[in-house]
């Protein structure tokens, strides 16, 4: 009887959690008309703008590269406003806050596009060019100084079989630099009690021999190599790495490592410099003294006996917290201090949500990366560009929320976003843009695709004339137009935001949109940008897939996907896509998904490998 009275009681909290949950998230439960909604693709092409040019903006008040306010032609039905949709908890929203009455006969609303821009995707037919890049390359043409100047490196995951087309895959991508994460470690087999005392440093497996085979494939194609030395700050001792006895101990350590692979190495021409794999904490409440001592005493330690270049690589997590000056002058004292040659400041954005124009913080990524380069200098200041999805919160590390690869347009804005640098690395591409090492996650093949598309090494990225909602958005969270191709990904941390619409589930398909390309064109990956929120009853859907339209005037369904098995239940956003790719031609595109919550999309990616 107690087990039965146990569950009664959890029942009836669920019902009543879910209750409170639609009352105060302001989610009506009014339903919307099945009919579809046109939305037309803005007739500014980005080859206009241009992806280098759109680099140099630094301007806080960022706007999208096309222009989001579309003037709606209605077909039949109520027709949607076009601004932004002001988000609100009140449930009583009105027509001039939604944009839409709550008890509108919504069938279909009609967005068309221009007619003086008939393209229906990035590329120029003329000049063959992607949003981000250049003319696309020839099959199996190197990519020289691409968008991004490098990668970090676990040289330890990396097979000796495998550091040949790994550096391929690099100099594919436009890259000519490596860092190398580490190359030995602290306290194996300890616990967070003695790590910190522990003496036990060794070097991770296959190192330092396997250096000289990366320093040799690197030299063949003109790559450089920066090695990095001892971790103890990553889950050994975070707590206090920086004071003794691991401070004096890793310093020792450190000492002696420079010394033997200096000696083995050091006259190698793809060897050109060194990286501290401790990360500097520089944007909490204070900055102990013990830091600058810790990080000076390495730095010396490697001066000892070498002269080259040393780099480390602060973090922007809880920069919120900090203004973008404050944060500055840390990073400038903490240089001048310690002798560090080069800082390569995290953009954060996978790991801590560092807003990039969402509006959710007073500072954005852009105005930090200014105020670090007037402090530093550009040929002192590195960015470090997260590759991976967001995230449970804005203060968590590495691995929360659905850590595989994140939209390729959110990865474009962090880019642009950190402008004022002389390099920009990836964290990190063996998982998340490479299919060479054995640790890779499966999404990582779309995200090539997507990266070469998008900045003009192969391939198209593309969209499409126009699109048709088939299940029309509840109206609090409405699409007020081109919303999910105006390359701006939503809020990770806010379901809020305006960057989101919401589609309440209702079963299979309770997500289902159409997308018209005008003529046939070749297709190989399609993914929807999601966001999950359990509380909030905001989840990825669980099944997803597509038909496809030519000439004739059947849709047959190509193919369905599920969810990965993988993908944990944390909140977070995360690329649902095909996992191979489709080698279709299609003139329209249906696509829908399966979903009993509420599903949330921002963003549309259509990725073809060829160039059509």
């Amino acid at each position: 009887m107690r087990k039965i009275f146990l569950w009664i009681v959890r029942i009836g909290s669920f019902i009543l959690l879910v209750g409170f949950i639609a009352i105060t998230s302001g989610r009506d439960p009014i339903s919307q008309s099945d009919g579809p909604i046109d939305v037309t693709i803005p007739g500014e092409s980005i080859n206009e703008a241009g992806w280098l040019s759109f680099l140099n903006e630094t301007d806080s008040n960022y706007e999208p590269r096309f222009d989001s306010q579309l003037t709606p032609t209605p077909v039949y039905g109520t027709t949607v406003e076009s601004s932004p949709v002001e988000r609100s908890n009140d449930s009583n929203q009105s027509e001039n806050d939604s944009g839409l009455s709550a008890s509108s006969n919504l069938d279909i609303y009609a967005f068309h596009q221009e007619e003086n821009n008939p393209q229906n995707n990035f590329s120029d037919a003329d000049n063959q060019t992607s949003p981000g890049g250049e003319a696309a390359l020839d099959a199996g043409e190197i990519c020289i100084n691409g968008p991004v100047d490098g990668t970090f490196v676990k040289a330890d995951e990396l097979p000796e079989s495998s550091i040949a087309a790994f550096m391929d895959e690099v100099t594919e991508l436009g890259m000519h630099i490596i860092i190398i994460q580490n190359t030995r470690t602290k306290g194996a087999n300890c616990n967070s009690q003695n790590c910190c005392s522990m003496t036990n440093y060794s070097w991770l497996p296959g190192l330092p021999e396997k250096l000289g085979l990366i320093l040799e494939e690197a030299a063949k194609r003109e790559v450089e190599v920066y090695v990095g030395l001892v971790m103890t700050a990553q889950g050994i001792c975070p707590a206090a790495y920086y004071v003794n006895p691991n401070s004096s101990l890793t310093i020792e350590d450190t000492s002696q490592t420079v010394r033997i692979i200096e000696e083995q190495y050091g006259q190698h021409p793809a060897f050109t410099g060194w990286y501290i794999p401790d990360e500097p904490f520089l944007t909490g409440w204070r900055v102990p003294k013990n830091i600058y001592d810790y990080f000076g005493g390495l730095v010396y330690a490697i001066r000892e006996y070498s002269d080259k270049p040393i780099l480390v690589s602060p973090h922007l997590c809880q920069s919120q917290r900090r203004t973008p000056e404050e944060i500055s002058r840390r990073a400038k004292t903490f240089k001048e201090s310690t002798g560090i040659d080069i800082l390569l400041w995290q953009d954060s954005v996978g790991t801590g949500a560092v807003d990039i124009g969402w509006g959710r913080y007073e500072s954005t990524l852009d105005q930090h990366f200014a105020a670090l380069s007037d402090s530093l200098g550009e040929d002192a200041l590195w960015a470090v560009n997260e590759l991976f999805n967001c995230c449970t919160s804005d203060i968590l590390v590495p691995g929360g929320g659905a850590y595989r690869p994140a939209a390729i347009t959110r990865f474009a804005l962090q880019l642009t976003m950190t402008a004022p640098v002389s390099r920009r690395v990836v964290w990190i591409k063996q998982h998340h843009l490479g299919l060479v090492d054995p640790y890779h996650h499966s999404e990582a093949a779309r995200m090539i695709a997507a990266f070469k598309a998008y900045f003009g090494i192969s391939g198209e990225y593309l969209i499409p004339r126009s699109y048709q909602w088939l299940t029309p958005p509840n109206y609090e969270y409405a699409d007020s137009g081109n919303e999910l191709f105006d390359l701006r990904t939503g809020d990770p941390i806010d379901f809020q935001n305006e960057t989101w619409v919401g589609i309440e589930g209702k079963g299979p398909q309770s997500v289902e949109l159409e997308v018209d390309f005008g003529e046939s064109r070749s297709i190989d990956w399609i993914g929807l940008h999601l966001l999950q929120k359990e509380d909030a009853g905001i989840r990825f859907p669980s099944q997803m897939g597509i038909a496809c339209y030519t000439d004739s005037l059947q849709w047959p369904i190509i193919t369905s996907w599920s969810l990965p098995s993988w993908i944990d239940n944390q909140d977070g956003e995360y690329v649902f896509s095909n996992l191979e790719p489709l080698g279709e031609h299609c003139q329209s595109v249906r696509l829908w998904a399966d979903n009993w919550w509420w599903t949330f999309i921002s963003e549309v990616e259509i990725i073809s490998s060829a160039q059509d």
